[in-house]
């Protein structure tokens, strides 16, 4: 399953736990239950895809963009209404990769989403075509051995915390 693209089916399995308001409840630290919220966009067309195809993706990203143009994922309450990790849109990536060259001077790193209280979770292109660990967060605290679908079902499976820190003591 390494090469296998599976991120269609963990897209469907994660829809289908949700109730008719796109909510699920899931568990977060010190034994805590909420009600989450997850959006789904529309699937990007193939003329979005064209006019961005200047930006290297991982396949896998390339994947669930045509399925969803972005998400919002596990927003609640407990975390003030807002998602703890936005997947971000073709629109947004092309704008982060700008602001990095632009503002940050960083050429070969750009945002594919936000981590709530956190980082943004950005790919290194040179990582990417060289087929090395390209995913980490952007404020250089973990770079991650995953491919963006394992690294996504992994924080699925965790219901939205941060699983690389379940190891360690709860802040």
């Amino acid at each position: 399953m390494e090469n296998e693209v599976y991120i269609e089916k963990l897209i469907t399995s994660l829809k289908n736990r949700l109730d008719k308001n796109s909510a699920l409840y899931r568990n977060t630290y010190f034994g805590n239950v909420v009600l989450s919220k997850v959006k789904f966009y529309p699937a990007c067309t193939d003329e979005e895809l064209k006019k961005y195809s200047s930006i290297p993706l991982p396949v896998d990203y390339l994947q669930f963009l045509k399925i969803s143009n972005g998400a919002e994922l596990f927003t609640d309450d407990y975390k003030g209404s807002r998602a703890l990790l936005e997947l971000y849109s073709l629109d947004k990536i092309f704008e982060g990769k700008n602001f990095y060259v632009n503002n940050l001077k960083i050429e070969d790193v750009y945002p594919i989403g936000h981590l709530l209280d956190n980082a943004d979770l950005v790919v290194n292109i040179r990582d990417l075509r060289n087929g090395g660990q390209y995913l980490s967060l952007s404020d250089g605290s973990k770079k991650f051995n995953y491919t963006f679908q394992e690294w996504l079902d992994k924080f699925i499976i965790a219901q939205g915390n941060e699983f690389w820190l379940l190891d360690q003591p709860f802040r």
